[in-house]
Parts: structure tokens; C-alpha cells; sequence
């Protein structure tokens, strides 16, 4: 059940398959206003396991006329990449509704999960270059036309 709108929060429910073919967990993502921004908004989406309520990941985002960033893109649970890729496939498809033309996104190199992330957008169709190093970090500049 998959239901969007403008209301200041909302949730889609669905099955991320995590192994084999049966195999699967089922999720909930919570999608949030936070605050308006010059021209558009800054949402949240937090992605949450139905059995017990653990966060997996987090995805914070401004949408501004036909651009998009993403703000914060964090996962919990890297137990299988999917639950990543799930939830920035629901973000993309939240963007494709509301018309949005460019995605960017910034990376620092701040912990071990650097490349997963990286290897994520990197196989969802971002670019990626080098921002060079900020305040000691590796930061990574990706961007994608829809």
C-alpha cells in the first residue's frame, strides 16, 4: 500500500527481500514534513522493521523547485544493502512525483561504510567526483539527472 500526498506525515509499507526467494522483511517508512525551505521543503524519511520497531535507516532531504539534496543518509542496519537501496528507491520515486529534475548528494569519508554507500548510488545511476578534503575528511560529491 503505497499512499502519498501533502499531509505532514505518511507511511508506505513493503517487503524488502533480503536473500533468497522467499525470504524478506517487512518494513514501514515514515515520511515527515520537518520545516519549509526558499521554494520547497525539507522532509524525512525513517525506515523502521514491522516486527519490532528498530530504525534501519534514515534519509533527510530539501526539495527546492526542480532540485533536490540529499541532507542526511544514514543506515542502522547493513545487514543486507537492500534495505539501503529501498529506501533511496522510495525516495527517487517521492521526487519523479514531485517532478524533480536533479539529485545531489554530499558523502564524507567519516566512518566504514564510506564505499557501501558509495557503491549504492554509484549503481543507482549517480556520478561521483571527489570534493577533495574537508576539515580532514574525503568528501564525495554525487548528482543525478531524472
Amino acid at each position: 500500500m503505497n499512499t502519498r500526498g501533502s499531509k505532514m506525515s505518511e507511511w508506505v509499507w513493503t517487503k524488502v527481500k533480503t536473500g533468497g526467494f522467499f525470504s524478506g522483511v517487512k518494513v514501514g517508512i515514515e515520511i515527515k514534513f520537518i520545516r519549509p525551505i526558499t521554494n520547497g521543503e525539507a522532509q524525512s524519511m525513517t525506515m523502521y522493521r514491522d516486527d519490532d520497531g528498530k530504525i534501519i535507516g534514515k534519509l533527510e532531504y530539501e526539495i527546492s523547485g526542480v532540485d533536490s539534496k540529499i541532507t542526511v543518509f544514514s543506515i542502522q542496519d547493513w545487514s543486507s544493502p537492500r534495505f539501503a537501496e529501498r529506501l533511496v528507491k522510495e525516495f527517487m520515486t517521492i521526487l519523479k512525483d514531485k517532478k524533480v529534475k536533479v539529485v545531489k548528494v554530499e558523502i564524507y569519508d567519516t566512518d566504514n561504510r564510506t564505499h557501501d554507500k558509495l557503491t549504492l548510488f554509484r549503481n543507482m545511476g549517480f556520478s561521483i567526483e571527489s570534493g577533495g578534503n574537508v576539515t580532514g575528511y574525503n568528501q564525495y560529491h554525487l548528482i543525478k539527472q531524472l
